[in-house]
């Protein structure tokens, strides 16, 4: 994950400073409400909270726009949870949380 945001980052114009990940609870879900094979495949679901912290070269917003999009597109499933950045800055912190498939 560190070497794809990174890589993301990269061909932005960022940089990846730090990065911390935490695993996450996922949450359970009635049996009655969904089907059995549903179930099955939520069960499955790992969720993963990251946090990181990128720097800009200069202050562009184009720049945090396409990061967006490319976090959106990735072949990851991730939500962008928050982010926090300030136009004179010269980082930009995120929180995202990835989804994926575990034993």
């Amino acid at each position: 994950m560190f070497v794809e945001l990174s890589n993301i980052a990269q061909s932005n114009g960022m940089t990846l400073n730090a990065i911390e990940m935490t695993p996450l609870e996922t949450q359970e879900t009635p049996t009655e409400e969904v089907d059995e094979a549903l179930q099955l495949i939520s069960q499955n679901v790992k969720k993963l909270q990251i946090s990181f912290e990128t720097s800009i070269a200069k202050e562009d917003y184009g720049s945090l726009k396409e990061f967006l999009r490319k976090l959106e597109s990735n072949v990851r499933l991730l939500d962008v949870v928050s982010y926090e950045y300030t136009p004179k800055a010269t980082t930009i912190d995120f929180e995202v949380i990835a989804y994926y498939l575990g034993s």
